[in-house]
């Protein structure tokens, strides 16, 4: 639900668009796809356990990054991070506050023969 908000967000950005196209799915992506590319998951967005909380959801979005080359994983990092590093708006009708992401550390994938970077958001989204 809230993880295709995020890939509308990220996809109708041209810098994003630029560097993968359409390439962005949710939790799993097959060896032979082109990269770069984006895995995204909201699988621990739960209702926001309050007395009014209804409709709100706070979580992580946890977002893997996929490339042939280093490169691409510093450019692709670093145009994400402009656009949801504490972001604030409204798309496809959520309202969606998103706090500055946390990278986890660099890696690569010998099968893959890529290399992979991970970085969590926490994130707050409201119906409208």
């Amino acid at each position: 639900m809230i993880g295709s908000v995020i890939r509308t967000l990220l996809i109708n950005t041209p810098a994003v668009a630029a560097l993968i196209g359409d390439r962005m799915k949710a939790i799993k992506f097959a060896q032979a796809e082109d990269l770069p590319a984006l895995m995204y998951s909201t699988d621990n967005l739960q209702p926001l356990a309050c007395r009014n909380g209804g409709g709100v959801y706070y979580g992580t979005l946890e977002l893997s990054l996929l490339a042939k080359r280093y490169a691409e994983i510093e450019q692709l990092l670093t145009v994400i991070r402009l656009v949801l590093d504490n972001f604030s708006g409204v798309v496809d009708g959520w309202s969606l506050s998103i706090e500055a992401g946390i990278e986890g550390p660099d890696d690569e994938d010998i099968e893959l023969q890529a290399y992979y970077k991970r970085i969590d958001f926490f994130i707050t989204a409201e119906r409208q």
